[in-house]
């Protein structure tokens, strides 16, 4: 086969039908030649890693208490208690109230768009 008509016909599969036949029995050759090296070459790659769970530590997100958060914040407790209600990263445990790290980040990186920080 031609070495000019390789490129094309990666680049254009249609092209195939552009080929004399003469020309076929070698493409059908080299294609060949290529699954085969393909083949031997995926077969010495150490297997690609699937979880069959997510990793607990690549984007998980941690629940926050209130003295957690009212650190964070530099703020009391119970200035804490009086907003969450309002915020969309409280999460309510039973009674008690948690905050989810990632929404909590998410609103400060807004909050920062807002007041020009």
């Amino acid at each position: 086969m031609r070495e000019s008509v390789r490129p094309l016909l990666a680049l254009d599969p249609a092209a195939v039908a552009s080929l004399p036949p003469e020309a076929l029995p070698g493409l059908l050759a080299t294609l060949a030649a290529l699954q085969t090296a393909v083949a031997a070459r995926l077969a010495v790659l150490p297997p690609s890693p699937v979880p069959s769970e997510p990793d607990p530590g690549r984007n998980a997100d941690r629940l926050l208490t209130v003295p957690q958060l009212a650190e964070r914040v530099g703020r009391g407790k119970r200035w804490v208690y009086r907003r969450a209600h309002s915020w969309d990263f409280t999460v309510q445990d039973g009674k008690a109230l948690m905050f989810s790290e990632r929404g909590f980040e998410r609103w400060i990186e807004r909050n920062k768009l807002r007041n020009g920080h």
